[in-house]
């Protein structure tokens, strides 16, 4: 069979072009790798994530933390439930709001996170181990600069 001619379509956009496929590409590249060292630590890759913004954003509305996590609603659910079962984090009643619910990090979530860190930052390094720090630098704000556009605050 003779493949079909494309080259002419109009909306040819060359993967090598396209910032979806390279953001893709690396995110899940690195989210696999990270998912196989963190594998010893018996947490996933979300659940790391998790324990990653609360280590800095502790006492999150639980809506909140799902949209810095960016995951859908029936994920995150699962997720935040792992966790908590695990007893890495619990969940609070605002004491402003008793409909919403704030999430915090456990002693044992904040171990398990400080454990997994190294393992993280290797996978970092050896990302940007190709880059000057002034470019590893000017990276990072050209993402979050995309990333609030695309994410919002």
């Amino acid at each position: 069979m003779k493949p079909v001619d494309r080259s002419s379509g109009p909306l040819l956009l060359p993967l090598n072009q396209n910032l979806v496929h390279h953001f893709l590409r690396i995110v899940n590249g690195l989210n696999i790798r990270l998912a196989e060292t963190i594998r010893v630590l018996n947490i996933n890759v979300n659940q790391f994530r998790v324990l990653q913004i609360l280590y800095e954003h502790d006492g999150l509305i639980i809506s909140e933390l799902r949209d810095q996590c960016v995951i859908t609603q029936p994920v995150f659910s699962r997720v935040l439930q792992q966790v908590e079962r695990r007893k890495l984090v619990k969940r609070v009643p605002d004491e402003n709001d008793k409909r919403a619910y704030r999430v915090w990090l456990t002693q044992r979530g904040v171990a398990t996170y400080e454990h997994a860190v190294p393992f993280a930052r290797q996978i970092l390094d050896d990302m940007c181990s190709a880059l000057e720090p002034h470019e590893v630098k000017r990276l990072v704000d050209v993402i979050a600069t995309i990333d609030h556009k695309v994410n919002g605050a």
